[in-house]
């Protein structure tokens, strides 16, 4: 809070702007104090703009990159420019990947927002450089974050972090994954998804990192592909659905079924089992399971066992892999699918925990 003279040196009551009294002189303190309430530190544009997306740049000292030209509020003050290009900290070869976060840094001593570049210490697994976050002092807005090779300083791969406000709407950005990386409790966002243009409102809970706030009472539709079929294979019908049941948390249920009176479905090219596409990734860093059937029921089917019961292991991901009993040996490990036999089904459904914030593989 901007420091003011109490009246008559008794309590605190403090009001500003106005046109006569001790509230006409608003300094940047006193401004920033009031605008950040008012605005969201945003990029100004809609969903799919290029204001100040950030870029390879073709004419900078390696490694640097170009920001578009566009504007932002940052904690209450505006940013704005015709393209400007960032040069990284550090143009040595790196020994590992290392991250950068391009940012537009808020400086209130020196009276300027400017974008700039965090150098990220080099990892095996590289991590971004801290945020400062200080009101009345240094805000950083985090716009892109910038992957380095290792033993290079050639920059492999640049993933966007912009958060979009529209003329006082509530943010809007991509997907989760580019929600503020350092938000504050209470913060909102407001997300449409890229592929499918689901909208989702989504607020920070403090503890509990990102909450995604849904109509859990209406499903989604997807389709849960099935990989690694044999290109001769009959192509299978797919159908699925899902739906978030709680932060972060998935239900979903995957029908894919061989309707071909003849021939069966059987693993072929890259791999020797198959697997199926997940409505949303999975975190990784232990397995989870869902439930999985091999339905074979049907007067056209094969006579083999009418139903395989087993498990879908997901390992972190997009697709979970069905492994069923070994008919032939039981006592044998599991039979991962090689096969959906001519008229049968695989059915699979549970719930897991998504990686939509990518909390990575801890």
């Amino acid at each position: 809070m901007p420091s003011f003279d109490a009246p008559n040196g008794q309590g605190s009551e403090y009001s500003w702007p106005f046109s006569d009294g001790k509230g006409t002189a608003v300094d940047q303190a006193k401004w920033q104090d009031m605008a950040a309430r008012m605005t969201y530190t945003a990029v100004s544009g809609k969903l799919g703009d290029a204001a100040l997306q950030v870029s390879i740049s073709k004419a900078g000292t390696p490694p640097s990159v170009d920001v578009a030209p566009g504007e932002a509020m940052v904690r209450g003050f505006c940013y704005k420019t015709d393209g400007v290009t960032v040069q990284l900290k550090d143009n040595s070869r790196t020994p590992q990947p290392r991250l950068d976060t391009i940012v537009l840094r808020l400086d209130m001593a020196n009276n300027n927002i400017s974008a700039t570049s965090l150098m990220g210490a080099p990892a095996e697994d590289p991590k971004p450089a801290e945020l400062k976050r200080e009101q009345g002092g240094v805000w950083d807005f985090p716009i892109a974050y910038v992957l380095l090779k290792k033993s290079s300083n050639e920059i492999a791969e640049i993933a966007d972090l912009r958060i979009f406000s529209d003329g006082g709407n509530l943010p809007q950005a991509y997907d989760p994954s580019k929600a503020d990386v350092e938000p504050n409790p209470g913060d909102l966002l407001f997300m449409r998804e890229a592929k499918s243009g689901y909208e989702s409102f989504v607020s920070y809970s403090n503890r509990g990192g990102w909450a995604i706030n849904e109509d859990i009472g209406k499903y989604r539709t997807y389709k849960p592909n099935l990989n690694y079929a044999s290109v001769d294979s009959p192509k299978p019908e797919t159908k699925g659905h899902w739906k978030w049941i709680s932060q972060n948390t998935v239900y979903f249920c995957a029908n894919i079924t061989n309707n071909d009176n003849t021939r069966n479905i059987v693993a072929g090219g890259q791999q020797t089992y198959m697997n199926v596409d997940l409505p949303v990734k999975a975190r990784g860093g232990m397995f989870q399971l869902v439930n999985a059937t091999l339905f074979n029921n049907s007067d056209r089917a094969e006579s083999e066992d009418n139903y395989y019961i087993g498990n879908a292991y997901l390992s972190g991901g997009s697709t979970c892999q069905p492994v069923f009993p070994n008919v032939n040996n039981y006592r044998a490990m599991g039979d991962w699918l090689t096969k959906i036999p001519h008229n049968a089904a695989v059915f699979i459904s549970g719930v897991y925990e998504a990686d939509q914030f990518r909390e990575g593989n801890s």
